[in-house]
């Protein structure tokens, strides 16, 4: 019970650590799509598809390390997912 303990919260940590990247990445993220032309509605409905399906892939993600007691690998593939989303971003261009 102890190793899950822990396991547990290392993937609470980890999952803050990633809320904090997202929302700073969140701020550069709607200057960029200014820069690139898009209007204050297109904005808002990218940004609030973007809030929508990170809840119900938060519920996804929590419900299978819930059932399959992998919370290592739902770690690992979270943060993977993290750095290659905000290494995609750094090389956006249009």
């Amino acid at each position: 019970m102890v190793g899950l303990n822990s396991a547990l919260w290392n993937m609470r940590w980890a999952s803050l650590l990633q809320l904090c990247v997202l929302g700073l990445m969140g701020t550069f993220e709607t200057v960029a799509m200014k820069d690139h032309g898009l209007s204050e509605g297109q904005i808002g409905w990218i940004l609030g598809l973007e809030n929508g399906l990170m809840i119900f892939t938060a519920l996804a993600w929590g419900r299978w390390a819930d059932r399959t007691l992998k919370f290592r690998r739902c770690l690992v593939i979270g943060s993977v997912g993290v750095m290659v989303s905000l290494w995609l971003f750094s090389r956006a261009e249009t």
